[in-house]
């Protein structure tokens, strides 16, 4: 199957819609990864992560339309792989800290607006 063209400059919209359509499936295999890389990258850039956590958060932000949490039951269905192939591959230790601490830093931020008023 021939690639998709790439727009010479997808929105973020676009690359994380993208992503999300060709990861259903894709058992994220290196073809998957290749097909979409220009995608990932420019979502790296935004994000500030390597491209693919970028896919992963891509994914995520995708399924997270239809529930209200994501699990790992949720991603392996999407992606169609064993759960522990999504755990193997170990790359979500740097999104998770990088959620906790914006959770973090805005809720201290809230606390210290709340307690000055």
């Amino acid at each position: 199957m021939k690639p998709s063209p790439i727009p010479d400059s997808p929105s973020l919209i676009e690359c994380i819609e993208q992503i999300a359509i060709k990861s259903r499936g894709s058992g994220f295999s290196d073809k998957f990864l290749i097909e979409i890389k220009p995608y990932s990258d420019k979502l790296a850039g935004f994000l500030g992560c390597k491209s693919r956590e970028a896919v992963w958060w891509a994914i995520i932000f995708s399924i997270n339309f239809r529930t209200h949490a994501v699990d790992m039951d949720d991603l392996s269905n999407y992606i169609e792989c064993h759960p522990l192939t999504i755990l193997k591959l170990n790359d979500f230790e740097k999104l998770t800290h990088s959620e906790v601490d914006k959770k973090r830093q805005w809720g201290n931020s809230k606390k210290k607006v709340s307690d000055s008023g």
